[in-house]
């Protein structure tokens, strides 16, 4: 942004009626809500992924642990 756009957007700041400001400042809380519910929303996914790695973990360990217990039937006495 150069510096005559700045100063535009200070000097519109100042001549413009409370109740835009207010409408504006409304706006910005709104758009600060919409980041905070995405960022909850990219935490719940991640935590999601989290469980899902956790139950490949859980099934992996499961299937080695079948494969251990079949393992000595297999070698002849």
């Amino acid at each position: 942004m150069d510096a005559m756009t700045a100063r535009r957007r200070r000097h519109s700041s100042m001549t413009r009626p409370p109740w835009q400001r207010e409408r504006e400042r409304e706006r910005e809380r709104e758009r600060e809500r919409e980041r905070e519910r995405e960022r909850e929303r990219e935490r719940e996914r991640e935590r999601e992924r989290e469980r899902e790695r956790e139950r490949e973990r859980s099934a992996q360990w499961r299937r080695e642990m079948k494969v251990q217990q079949v393992e000595p039937a297999l070698i002849p006495c």
